[in-house]
C-alpha cells in the first residue's frame, strides 16, 4: 500500500532541496507551472541569476521535447494502456540539478535517434554552436523523433552533461530515457546522478500509479504551481466537477497540513506529497516528520474521525467549530475532520519511528 511507500520515497530523495516527478498527460499549459516552481528555488539563492535562465531554458525545453516527440499508440479493445510519458525535476546535493524525461519512440526510430545523440556527445562548446546556426534556417535536424534544434542547444547549455537510454516495450515501440545535469556557478565538480537510478524511481512510481510526486519544504509560493498542474491534469481526465473540486480540496488540505504542523527536518518544512490514479478513484497521500510527543493525540483523532460516518463527521466539523481551541498543534483539527468528510473512505495512516524525537507520519485517503 502506498501509505507504507511514502517513507521509502522520501529516503530515495532526501538529499534533494526539491523533486518533482510528473506522470500525467503533457501540454504547453504545464512548462509555466514547472518553471514557476523552480523560480521560487533559484530566487532563494542570491547570485544564481545566471544559472536560473539556464536552468529554466533547460526545464522548458526538456518538457518541449516530451510533447513534440511523444507517441500515443492506438489501442485495440483489451489493449492495455502503455506506460506514463514522464517529466523530472531535482535539484541535489545543494548544487546540481537533474532535468529528465521518459516518452515512447516508434523503434524504427530509435537507431537514427542514438546515432545523432552520439554524435552530439562527441562535439565541443565550440562545434555545437556551429551545428546549431548552421541548421537554424532550416532545421533538418527536427525529424520526427530526432535529435532536433532543442536538443542541440540542450547539449550545448547543459555543457554536454546527458545521458539517455532506450528499453524495448512492445514489437513497435520503445521507450526512451533523456536525462540533463548542470551544475550551478561556482560550485566544484560532482559525480552526477546515473540513469540508472531515474529508470528505477520512473517504474516504481508507474507501479504505484503516480501521477506527481513533489518532495521539498512546503509554503504558500509552491503550492499553487503544484496544485495547477494537477487540476490540468484532472480536466484532461475528464473527472467530473465534484471531483475535481474536492480533490484540490484534500490536497490544499494536506498541503496546509504540513505547514503548521509538521516538525521542521534539516532546518527546512519538510514534506512529500503525491497523488495516484488507481482504477476509477483517486488516491492522495502526504508525509511529514512530526515529533514523539504528538503522535498520541494525532492517533486519536484519526482514529475518532474513521469511527464516524459522514454525519457524524458533520457533528464532529460544528462542535470542534465551537470549539476555540479546534485547531490542535500537530493533531490537524478541523481540516482533518474536513477532508474525512470529502473523502470516499477511511484514512489509512502510519508512523515510522526515525530517532528518539520525530517520526515520520504519512496519510493517505481515497477520492
Amino acid at each position: 500500500m502506498l501509505v507504507y511507500k511514502v517513507y521509502e520515497l522520501y529516503q530515495a530523495l532526501e538529499d534533494d532541496g526539491l523533486s518533482l516527478f510528473y506522470l500525467g498527460d503533457v501540454s504547453d499549459n504545464i512548462t509555466e507551472k514547472l518553471i514557476a516552481l523552480n523560480d521560487r528555488r533559484i530566487t532563494e539563492q542570491p547570485g544564481s541569476g545566471r544559472s536560473g535562465r539556464k536552468i529554466a531554458f533547460l526545464i522548458a525545453e526538456c518538457f518541449q521535447n516530451v510533447i513534440r516527440h511523444q507517441e500515443q499508440p492506438s489501442l485495440k479493445k483489451g489493449e492495455k494502456k502503455p506506460d506514463s510519458s514522464m517529466f523530472m525535476v531535482r535539484h541535489h546535493r545543494q548544487s546540481q540539478y537533474s532535468i529528465a524525461s521518459v516518452n515512447l519512440v516508434r523503434n524504427q526510430r530509435v537507431a537514427p535517434l542514438q546515432a545523432k545523440l552520439g554524435n552530439l556527445s562527441r562535439l565541443d562548446g565550440v562545434e555545437l554552436r556551429k551545428m546549431y546556426l548552421d541548421l537554424l534556417p532550416g532545421g533538418e535536424y527536427s525529424d520526427k523523433g530526432g535529435a532536433g534544434l532543442g536538443l542541440i542547444e540542450m547539449a550545448r547549455r547543459s555543457g554536454q552533461q546527458f545521458q539517455y537510454d532506450f528499453v524495448s516495450r512492445t514489437d513497435a515501440f520503445s521507450q526512451f530515457f533523456f536525462q540533463l545535469h548542470m551544475q550551478e556557478e561556482g560550485a566544484g565538480s560532482a559525480q552526477v546522478l546515473p540513469i540508472s537510478s531515474t529508470q528505477k524511481l520512473y517504474e516504481s512510481l508507474q507501479q504505484e500509479g503516480i501521477l506527481l510526486l513533489y518532495k521539498s519544504d512546503f509554503s504558500q509560493k509552491a503550492m499553487m504551481p503544484v496544485l495547477e498542474m494537477i487540476e490540468f491534469n484532472l480536466r484532461q481526465q475528464r473527472s467530473e466537477l465534484f471531483r475535481q473540486k474536492a480533490i484540490l480540496y484534500v490536497l490544499v488540505e494536506l498541503f496546509q497540513n504540513i505547514m503548521k504542523h509538521g516538525a521542521e527536518w534539516h532546518g527546512r518544512q519538510e514534506g512529500v506529497l503525491c497523488i495516484c490514479k488507481q482504477d476509477d478513484h483517486h488516491l492522495l497521500c502526504a508525509g511529514n516528520f512530526i515529533a514523539q510527543d504528538k503522535i498520541p493525540q494525532l492517533r486519536q483523532h484519526l482514529l475518532q474521525i474513521n469511527a464516524l460516518d459522514k454525519g457524524g463527521l458533520q457533528q464532529l466539523y460544528k462542535q470542534e467549530l465551537r470549539n476555540t481551541n479546534a485547531t490542535l498543534k500537530g493533531g490537524a483539527g478541523l481540516g482533518l475532520i474536513e477532508t474525512g468528510r470529502y473523502s470516499t473512505g477511511s484514512f489509512d495512516f502510519s508512523f515510522v519511528t526515525v530517532n528518539d524525537h520525530y517520526s515520520f507520519f504519512t496519510l493517505s485517503t481515497t477520492i
